[in-house]
């Protein structure tokens, strides 16, 4: 599981970025908090991210993924 510190390394973008990626429904999250607190526990799935990073090479995937993507790698 990643964080959201732990992907924005990955991905070499700001954290604000991976929020706006997973608020829009570009990224699959888990809520590890199960109820508790006020803020839900987001962590991503290793799996799902590189699946998502194996689709950005392999071919054409949602336009607004790849965007989303390539924004992100960009440094934006």
């Amino acid at each position: 599981m990643l964080t959201r510190v732990d992907l924005s390394r990955r991905w070499r973008c700001s954290t604000r970025k991976v929020d706006r990626m997973r608020e829009q429904g570009l990224l699959a999250w888990v809520d590890l908090s199960q109820g508790r607190g006020a803020r839900p526990c987001v962590r991503f799935r290793l799996a799902d991210i590189e699946a998502l990073e194996t689709s950005m090479v392999k071919g054409p995937v949602m336009g607004a993924r790849r965007e989303a993507m390539s924004n992100c790698q960009d440094g934006q």
